[in-house]
This record gives C-alpha cells, sequence and structure tokens, in this order.
C-alpha cells in the first residue's frame, strides 16, 4: 500500500494547458474517482502520475516521497490505458507477466502472480490465448490483470485505471464492478479510476475528484459533493438542471415565461442568480394541485421509465425532466404542467454575465418560520389522482405552496420545526393517511388472563405535515446526507476472499471546495 499524493502538477501541450496546477491526495488502500467530461484532462492526468508525460510544475509522491524523476518502470505504479495497449502477437500469460518481469520478479513468482490474477479477473482458461483473438470483454479484463499483478503480494504500489469498464459487456457491468471492488478491497491497492460515466462513479468511489478543463472543481466523499455542489458547472456535470435562471424580485428568483422559487429574506442573491435542482427530486403535478413551487412548463416529450413516468418539459429555452406518478396518467404532450420540488435539494448561486461565473455564498441568517412545514391532508399521489380524475364532486381544498428551504455552498437552513411523516396503511385508500403518533403504533399484546385494553384512538391532531417523497435517481443514490459518525473510519480493508464495503463516516471539517483531501471514505 502507499499514499499518493499529487501537488501542483502542470502539463503543458502544444494546444494549452492540459492540467493546471492539479492536487489531489489519495490515502492507502483508499479507492478515488477522477470523474470528468470527455477532454477534462483525466487521460493527461494519470499518465503524468505513472511517469508518462512530461511535467511543466508539481510533483508526484508515494508515502511521501517524491517519484517525479523516477522512470515509469521503477514508480510501482500500474495503469491500465484507456486503449489497452496490449502486445499483439503474446498470449494472455505473456502480456500479464511484462511488468512482472520489467520489475525484476524471479520467475516462480511471475509465475504465481500471474496465475492467481488472472483467477481473480476470471480469465484463467485464456492463458495461451493471443491477445488480439479475444473479445473486447476479455481484453478489458486482461488489461486490468496486468496491472494489478505486481500488487497480489502486499506491498507500496499503487494503481491507475483509465475508463476501465467501457469496453465490458453492459449487461456484466454492475456484477464486474462489484467483482473489482472486492479485488481491489481484498489487495488494499491504492487506486486512481478515471471514468466519465456516473454509474462507474458512484459504484466505486471511496473519494471523489471532479475534474474539469484540466482543474480541480470540486473532490470530497461522494454524498457530500453530490448534494452540496460548489458551482454551477460542478452540479451540471452530477445531472442537476437549471430550474430558474432570473432576476431577485422580492424574495423570489423570477424567470419570465418560465416561473419563480422563494429564496429565505437576507439571502445574499445578486441581481441575476441560479437556482438548481437534482432531476430526482422533481414531480410534475397538475397546476390547480396547489402543489407547485411556482415553476411549470409545457410537456414535450412522455416515456415510461421503471415504475414511474418521465415527463420532458419546455422551460424557456431548455428541456428538463421531471417525474409524474406511476398510478396516475400523464397529461397530453403540449399541456402545461407545474413542477413540485423536494425544497432541501434546491442550489442558489449568484451568476457572472453568462450564469457560469458563480459566487456561492453561505446564506444571511434566515428569518425564523421561512423553512415551513408543508400542511396537506393527502400525499401527492392521492391529490394528482384526485386532481386528475376528478373522484370527487366537491373541490379540494388546496393546500399551502411548497416554500423550499434554501441552500448555499451545500448548507441548508434548517427547519424551525420537525416535519412529521405521515404512513399510508395497507388497508387505507390514498384518502385515508394516516399520521404516526404513538396511539397508531401496533399495541403489545397483553399479559396472560388479563383483558386486553380496547384500542384507543389517536388524539385530534392538525392536518398532518406533509413531506415531498423522495423520488429517487435510476442509479441507486440518493442525495439525502447520511447520520455523521463521531470519528472518522480506518482506512477501507477487510479479511481476505471477504468483500465488503466501505465503512462510513462522518464528513471532515474541510470546506467542500478544497482539493486536499485526506482518506474520506464515504457513507
Amino acid at each position: 500500500m502507499a499514499t499518493l499524493e499529487v501537488r501542483g502538477l502542470t502539463v503543458l501541450s502544444d494546444g494549452g494547458v492540459s492540467l493546471d496546477g492539479v492536487s489531489m491526495t489519495v490515502d492507502a488502500g483508499r479507492l478515488a474517482v477522477l470523474y470528468g467530461p470527455d477532454g477534462s484532462g483525466k487521460s493527461t492526468l494519470l499518465r503524468a502520475i505513472a511517469g508518462l508525460e512530461r511535467l511543466s510544475a508539481g510533483d508526484v509522491l508515494l508515502n511521501g516521497g517524491s517519484v517525479a524523476t523516477w522512470p515509469p518502470h521503477r514508480r510501482g505504479i500500474g495503469l491500465v490505458f484507456q486503449d489497452l495497449a496490449l502486445f499483439e502477437g503474446q498470449t494472455v500469460r505473456e502480456n500479464v507477466a511484462y511488468g512482472l518481469r520489467t520489475g525484476g520478479y524471479p520467475r516462480h513468482e511471475r509465475s504465481r502472480r500471474v496465475v492467481e490474477v488472472l483467477r481473480l479477473l476470471e480469465v484463467e482458461d485464456l492463458g495461451d490465448e493471443l491477445v488480439e483473438r479475444l473479445n473486447p470483454d476479455q481484453q478489458q479484463r486482461v488489461a486490468i490483470a496486468r496491472a494489478l499483478a505486481p500488487a497480489v503480494s502486499p506491498g507500496p504500489m499503487a494503481l491507475l485505471l483509465d475508463e476501465p469498464f467501457q469496453r465490458i459487456d453492459p449487461r456484466e457491468r454492475p456484477a464486474f464492478r462489484d467483482r473489482l471492488r472486492d479485488i481491489l478491497g481484498d489487495l488494499n491497492v491504492t487506486t486512481i479510476l478515471a471514468t466519465r460515466e456516473l454509474d462507474d462513479a458512484f459504484a466505486m468511489a471511496d473519494d471523489i475528484f471532479v475534474l474539469d478543463g484540466g482543474r480541480i472543481l470540486q473532490a470530497g466523499p461522494l454524498w457530500r459533493v453530490l448534494h452540496g455542489p460548489n458551482s454551477v458547472r460542478s452540479a451540471e456535470l452530477f445531472g442537476y438542471a437549471t430550474l430558474v435562471h432570473g432576476e431577485a424580485r422580492d424574495g423570489r428568483l423570477v424567470e419570465e415565461g418560465v416561473g419563480s422559487v422563494a429564496f429565505p429574506p437576507g439571502f445574499p442573491l445578486g441581481p441575476r442568480a441560479v437556482a438548481l435542482a437534482h432531476p430526482s427530486a422533481l414531480l410534475g403535478v397538475p397546476p390547480e394541485s396547489g402543489l407547485g413551487c411556482g415553476v411549470g412548463g409545457e410537456i414535450v416529450r412522455i416515456r415510461a421509465y421503471g415504475p414511474t413516468w418521465i415527463l420532458d418539459l419546455r422551460l424557456g429555452d431548455r428541456i428538463m425532466e421531471v417525474r409524474w406518478e406511476w398510478d396516475v396518467a400523464p397529461p397530453p404532450r403540449d399541456q402545461r404542467i407545474a413542477i413540485a420540488v423536494r425544497p432541501d435539494t434546491l442550489r442558489f448561486f449568484n451568476a457572472g454575465g453568462d450564469g457560469r461565473s458563480i459566487e456561492a455564498r453561505r446564506p444571511a441568517q434566515a428569518e425564523p418560520g421561512f423553512a415551513r412545514e408543508v400542511a396537506a391532508s393527502t400525499t401527492v399521489a392521492a391529490t394528482v389522482a384526485a386532481v386528475a380524475t376528478e373522484v370527487s364532486d366537491e373541490p379540494a381544498e388546496s393546500p399551502p405552496q411548497v416554500e423550499p428551504a434554501i441552500v448555499a455552498n451545500g448548507e441548508m437552513a434548517a427547519p424551525t420545526a420537525p416535519i412529521e411523516p405521515v404512513s399510508l396503511t395497507p388497508e387505507a385508500e390514498p384518502d385515508e393517511v394516516q399520521p404516526l403518533t404513538e396511539a397508531s403504533a401496533v399495541p403489545e399484546p397483553a399479559e396472560a388472563g388479563t383483558e386486553a385494553p380496547a384500542p384507543t384512538e389517536a388524539p385530534p391532531t392538525e392536518t398532518p405535515s406533509y413531506v415531498l417523497p423522495a423520488i429517487r435517481p435510476a442509479r441507486a443514490v440518493g442525495l439525502d446526507t447520511p447520520p455523521p459518525s463521531p470519528a472518522p473510519a480506518p482506512p477501507r480493508t477487510h479479511p481476505p476472499g471477504e468483500g465488503g464495503s466501505p465503512p462510513s463516516w462522518s464528513p471532515p471539517p474541510a470546506d467542500s471546495s478544497d482539493v486536499h483531501h485526506r482518506g474520506m471514505p464515504l457513507d
């Protein structure tokens, strides 16, 4: 194992600056994901760490010692190239043994490691096959095996993986990701994995570094970066969409033709600002439901996706994706609907001239009561059903409009009172939602020989509070902040062969825009 550190790495190319002062730290045994779009500098950074790019400035350290001037084969760093770079005309066994030969391992040790790593990657039956005869999935596994071979026995070593799943059969990719993560966990190999795919990042990351334009935009544990993007660009890379881009007027951010959302008094918005939300937190609702946040759009596309409908809405000059309750038929195309939003997922940024120069600042002290509970006697599904199908002849009383809690730089203005959840019992119809109270809990059985107490009715309560349901994205990653742990957990380790998941932990006190992170595991 080795702690891998990069300090102020700069790489110049004919077209300009490929890397601009990149700094990052991956503690021993950790798996860090380098996430960014094509052309962001991911491959260049991995090649620079491995010693295959000329550095204009900066340093690369393993266990505190500089290796920036060492030749690649002496660094103890394995690299899986994006284009694999397998040696055609050689067998699988010969390709995997290449790094061991150049590393000076004795013949018997080379043979042992080759057999072991081929078994780990589930290609042990292909040892005598020429690599050009393999399918893309098998070639990808061989390339990973070649980079991993020096790590089969513990030692100071790091592994760099450049888009390691792009050739894997999509049907087998989830299982292969799990398998590779278990292998790396068993071997405690310090790893940096570069990818442009969010699914790969979510499945693999202990820590994540967001790279764009040759610079680290944000770094930290995955849940913090996802839940608290520090710039519009970082938010966009994680799938956030612009809900409103307009002017601040009388406590609301207003965009002509789209609508407006409220922000708390004293929040330091400039003349123009941007409100972003994650699509997983957006729900389409009928305008007359009263559940909208103040923004609406025209339906341009409808499609079924799993247990929900996906609607593409036109908001001004852009398209936004929202969900629609599965058990209610969606409205036809060209009809205008409102958008309900999970309040805690809104992100506000002051915007520069093109809307992409962002200054994220903490809000001033919000006035008490701004983040209010939303009172409603039914769930969204029941309200939407009632409005869409007109099940009642009597006009339903519209619940108060959702007021969003405001978030800046990952911090949320906390409600002044807790929001009481509601529960739909199996026997109840949608219009019979029961608030969770002590009286509604399951009673304990009575002792033998005693008369069971008569069931008691719940005391009268006010209209139960309502929480807009957290509709998760298709990827199994949510936006909710996990409960903090009292102290950071040790590096990702578990007994060989038993697999396991990274330990939960509490976030470090450093600012989320800080790019120097040491050993920040995920929940």
